[in-house]
């Protein structure tokens, strides 16, 4: 009996599921980027981390915690998932590679990284001409 019990738990665990897409995003500095991150875990606090900092916290209940003009969410959850979009808007990183990571507390295994490549814009000088 209590092997079909660790069987099930097992199959439960594996069902579950975290996603954070896309898993590669490339931005030019003062743009906006957008990911999705999606779940069917139990959740209490949603924190949303760029370079290990954090960028966004939202609660289950409540929805977004705090303000930042430099960051936006929307809400595409329905009733078995939780689908919560990040934008980073007006990208003024440096360039770099970041990883970006999704993490659902009050657990700590659940967790989804991304990379978000930040590129300098190009520019052509137009005022040398060379003879």
């Amino acid at each position: 009996m209590h092997g079909h019990i660790l069987q099930l738990c097992v199959i439960q665990a594996v069902a579950s599921f975290l996603h954070l897409e896309p898993k590669t995003a490339t931005v030019l500095r003062g743009s906006e980027v957008h990911f999705n991150c999606s779940t069917d875990e139990t959740w209490t606090v949603m924190t949303w981390l760029l370079g290990g900092r954090p960028v966004l916290s939202i609660s289950e209940v409540h929805g977004p915690l705090g303000t930042d003009d430099s960051v936006r969410t929307v809400n595409h959850s329905l009733s078995s998932v939780s689908v919560w979009e990040l934008v980073l808007m007006n990208a003024s990183f440096s360039p770099t590679v970041q990883e970006l990571t999704c993490e659902l507390l009050p657990t700590t295994l659940s967790r989804s990284t991304a990379d978000l490549f930040v590129q300098e814009p190009f520019h052509v000088d137009v005022g040398h001409v060379c003879d």
